[in-house]
């Protein structure tokens, strides 16, 4: 560790849910000027003063998270996707369309948006949090294309199997079901990232990048809270 943010000053939504404390605690570290909002990322008239003292910050974080309410679909419930879309969708909205156009001007920024894997292979039982999920990953790849000749770095952090409570809490990772999943999961993971980085040209030695990230822990510590909400193991792993 060392200094490598310092001076940047970085935002951080919904600080104390999801990555929020383990972001901030590792930008703080590296030297970053860290503000944070614990609340969830509101919309309409109360935007304008959550984002307010915000104008020239350096790096968004936009770390924006549920209780992924599973259910098979017949019984998915309409406050609940509802929800879903209101906690994680639209601030992302609100957020880039106000910080990006004000780094665009700048002529440089970067902006994180803390997602998941999720939906990229689908998930039965929490086919309302992958759509969420999805719905984010879709706008981040988008609004990167956009803001890119700018010089404005807009990306998301995909993540898959991540320790904090709000989706794998200890008595979930205890369990055998879950170990074996995440066992199987991960190495099949490794395999794909392998034959995808085999022929990349940002790589010079693939084969070294994949078996190092092969060999970390499938589960990596990151403190956050979450409401509570009614939890469960549906078929596979859920982040």
């Amino acid at each position: 560790m060392g200094n490598r943010l310092e001076g940047k000053q970085v935002f951080v939504t919904q600080s104390a849910d999801y990555m929020g404390p383990a972001i901030s605690s590792l930008f703080s570290t590296e030297g970053a000027v860290v503000s944070s909002e614990k609340d969830p990322v509101p919309m309409g008239p109360r935007f304008s003063d959550y984002v307010s003292g915000q104008q020239n910050i350096d790096i968004l974080v936009a770390n924006l998270a549920h209780d992924p309410c599973n259910s098979p679909v017949a019984d998915i419930a309409d406050d609940n996707w509802q929800s879903l879309f209101d906690t994680m969708v639209h601030p992302l909205m609100y957020l880039i369309r106000h910080f990006a156009p004000i780094m665009a001007e700048r002529g440089a920024g970067k902006i994180v948006a803390i997602t998941s894997a999720a939906p990229l292979k689908g998930l039965p039982g929490s086919t309302a949090y992958c759509a969420a999920r999805g719905a984010q990953n879709a706008f981040i790849r988008a609004t990167g294309l956009e803001f890119g000749p700018a010089n404005v770095q807009i990306n998301a952090v995909a993540q898959n199997y991540v320790s904090n409570p709000a989706y794998f809490p200890d008595d979930l990772v205890a369990t055998e079901r879950f170990q074996n999943t995440c066992s199987v999961t991960c190495q099949s993971d490794a395999w794909h990232a392998l034959r995808s980085l085999r022929n990349s040209r940002y790589f010079s030695h693939p084969t070294k990048v994949t078996l190092s990230w092969v060999r970390s822990s499938p589960l990596r510590e990151a403190g956050s809270r979450q409401p509570n909400c009614h939890r469960r193991f549906l078929n596979s792993s859920r982040n």
